[in-house]
């Protein structure tokens, strides 16, 4: 059983006292020293810690590729039960593995870093970001029809091409997909929809 896996267990846990679920989790702790090593933990940290480490991105502090399957079944969930829209948007850095290859990989990471700050600034506070796979990010966009996504698109675009990337000493460009929720399809579904509409505007970009 991972870590994350208990921390679910133990939160969605209601009969247990907050007591009994950190004695659990001490209990579980001492079990993962490679936990101890990497993020230099000697104690037992608050449950809201264990929890933000477990659906972060260590390099881009965007969520992550773990977190983000629980929070879009959440989203659909309220779309359903609210009849509201809800939009998927996914982009891409463009030649990034040209950018590796010229200027390394700890560059790279420094790009990618600076490109989650920019969306960020963008999104709303309902929007969620997600480092996806790579240079690829997601974002959840509840409340929002394709056409409000599109809007949303363009904005992100126009921010990341007048950005300057101090770290290459340039502009880059991101290639985006975008997809709205069909309550016809299910969730694996809607994700494949989005990641091919990806694929497409690379392709029509020769990308």
């Amino acid at each position: 059983m991972t870590i994350f896996k208990i921390i679910a267990d133990l939160i969605g846990s209601n009969n247990l006292s907050k007591n009994e679920v950190k004695e659990r989790l001490d209990q579980e702790f001492n079990g993962y020293g490679y936990m101890k090593r990497v993020y230099g933990i000697e104690h037992m940290p608050q449950i809201s810690t264990i929890v933000k480490l477990s659906i972060t991105d260590t390099l881009t502090k965007a969520y992550n590729r773990l977190a983000f399957e629980s929070f879009l079944e959440e989203e659909i969930s309220k779309t359903k039960r609210y009849k509201a829209p809800l939009t998927l948007v996914i982009f891409g850095i463009d030649h990034f593995r040209k950018i590796n290859n010229e200027n390394g990989s700890l560059i790279g990471n420094f790009i990618l870093i600076e490109l989650a700050d920019v969306v960020k600034k963008r999104i709303r506070t309902s929007d969620m970001l997600f480092r996806w796979n790579g240079d690829e990010f997601l974002v959840i966009v509840p409340h929002t029809d394709l056409e409000g996504g599109k809007i949303m698109v363009e904005k992100i675009r126009e921010d990341v091409t007048k950005f300057n990337f101090n770290t290459i000493g340039n502009t880059l460009s991101c290639s985006f997909g975008i997809a709205e929720y069909d309550h016809k399809v299910n969730l694996h579904d809607y994700v494949m929809k989005v990641e091919n509409s990806l694929h497409e505007a690379k392709a029509n970009r020769n990308i």
